[in-house]
């Protein structure tokens, strides 16, 4: 098992599937926003957090598991996050 995999195993799941959404995911009453959202709205998520740590939430795929990518807490970001969106939409989407 690789490191990345053995670090999802601390992660706390509530069970609920979540929508990518234009704002990116509400998650507890706030939004979560990362580049690598872009042109992937309505699709489903889970949410996986480290318990009382919830400026970076990890969103899954919930047909597959696979892991999509961290996001980060829209109300707390940084200059530079959020000026990583703009800039990331117009690359291609892979």
């Amino acid at each position: 098992m690789s490191a990345g995999q053995l670090a999802t195993l601390a992660l706390e799941d509530d069970g609920r599937t979540y929508t990518i959404s234009t704002s990116g995911v509400r998650w507890r009453r706030r939004d979560y926003l990362a580049p690598w959202m872009n042109g992937r709205t309505g699709i489903k998520v889970s949410v996986r957090h480290l318990p009382h740590h919830d400026d970076t939430i990890e969103l899954f795929d919930v047909t597959t598991g696979h892991h999509l990518g961290s996001a980060f807490l829209t109300a707390a970001a940084s200059r530079e996050q959020i000026r990583s969106v703009p800039r990331y939409r117009k690359q291609p989407i892979l």
